[in-house]
């Protein structure tokens, strides 16, 4: 079971997990980034209602692991080696965040060229290059 979808069966919205995991979202790092509108338009969820479950919940994790993190960096103290371990999980899970962040925004650009070029009228196309 991905991360993903253990994520989203604890939301009770387990349906959405093969849409999720087909978008390349299996890993929960991945999900961070996610805006209302990536939910609608790729992921199927349309539901106002579990757009903003799924992302209340996403924020909550985000705030604890910036708790976490704020934590660790104030400890003046010895840090147990399994500490430091699970240290390195989140920041190792943040480096994803941030990594997949840049794979989202392209997705985005050309999802948004692809809604201007059908937009576009005949002239325009031609004035902009495009065979008509």
């Amino acid at each position: 079971m991905t991360k993903s979808r253990a994520f989203l069966k604890r939301l009770g919205m387990e349906h959405f997990a093969e849409q999720f995991e087909n978008c390349g979202l299996g890993n929960l790092s991945n999900l961070f980034q996610l805006e209302a509108k990536d939910l609608a338009i790729s992921l199927g969820v349309q539901a106002p209602g579990d757009q903003k479950h799924i992302l209340d919940e996403l924020r909550r994790i985000a705030e604890s692991f910036t708790q976490h993190l704020s934590q660790q960096t104030n400890q003046n103290s010895y840090t147990p080696f399994s500490q430091t371990l699970n240290h390195n999980a989140l920041v190792a899970e943040q480096f994803n965040v941030l990594k997949q962040q840049s794979i989202f925004n392209l997705i985005r650009s050309q999802q948004q060229m692809a809604n201007d070029f059908q937009t576009m009228a005949p002239n325009q196309m031609q004035a902009n290059g495009f065979l008509v």
